[in-house]
Order: structure tokens, then sequence, then C-alpha cells
């Protein structure tokens, strides 16, 4: 995993977010796959220049801004992306984009930023078992990496 990436997650995880409110989606869980999986998954990217992150909270926090405030902990140059209100960009480009199913999008406060972008393909993964795993990052730091793990339909008989 990419630097820029395990500072937001590490972040994340200092402050209570990670597994309770956020698990990490996209390319940068493909480490804990690969280790749930005892294995590798082949043709699957290592890393991009961005990090997905999916609300999965349930509790809205009146007045509360846990994800901003963590983003500019991280990074105080990091602004919204105003043609894409899920994302926030920092004054290198790296991309934090926020993503949730729609029946979460009620749980997290309207001025929190970014704002996820509700995607009804995010609901399988409130469906999964959540389970983490720690990684090795590019720069030698660990971070723990929370994912849904969401079984498949199997062929019928």
């Amino acid at each position: 995993m990419e630097s820029a990436a395990a500072a937001i997650i590490c972040e994340a995880d200092r402050r209570g977010l990670l597994g309770k409110k956020l698990i990490v989606v996209g390319t940068n869980a493909i480490a804990a796959y690969h280790i749930e999986a005892a294995g590798l998954i082949r043709e699957m990217p290592q890393e991009t220049q961005d990090c997905d992150l999916a609300w999965t909270g349930t509790q809205v926090e009146e007045g509360s801004q846990p994800i901003w405030d963590m983003l500019k902990a991280v990074d105080a140059t990091f602004t919204i992306n105003t043609e894409r209100s899920f994302q926030a960009r920092n004054a290198k480009a790296y991309e934090v984009e926020i993503l949730a199913a729609p029946s979460r999008i009620g749980s997290i406060f309207r001025t929190d930023r970014p704002m996820p972008i509700p995607l009804p393909e995010q609901e399988w993964l409130l469906n999964g078992l959540f389970v983490d795993h720690v990684v090795v990052c590019r720069d030698g730091q660990p971070a723990r990496i929370p994912i849904a793990m969401v079984s498949l339909p199997g062929p019928t008989a």
C-alpha cells in the first residue's frame, strides 16, 4: 500500500473510525483480501493514486465532521473537489473518495465532508462478515485494513 493511503487509514484507525464507521474498499483493500484468500489474486492492480473508503456507520453524530477532521489531520491541504463532492484532494492531487450504501447515507451528519456518494452496489458490503488484517505498507508502516467478506452464491444443483 502506498504511503499516502496508509497515513489516511492509520489516522482513521487512531480516531476510532476504522472498522466502526469506515472500511477500506478498492485497490487498497487488495492486500487484506490476499491474506484472507491465503494467496494472491492475480491480474489485480496493486495500488492506485487514491484511497477509497466506505461509510458503514449507523449513528448520526449531530454537528460532527469525523471524516473531514481526520483528513485535515493527515494533510491540511485537503479540499473538496467541487465537481465531485464525495472526493477530497490534497495539494499533491492525491484523492480520497467516500462511498456509502444508500441505506447508510442518513447516518452521516450532512455537514461532514466529503459527503459520501450513495451507490446501490455498496449495499452488499453491509451483509458481509467484517474482518481486518494488518498489512505492511511500502514505507514499512503497518496498517489495519478492515474489509467486508461476502459469500457469493455458488452453483445450484
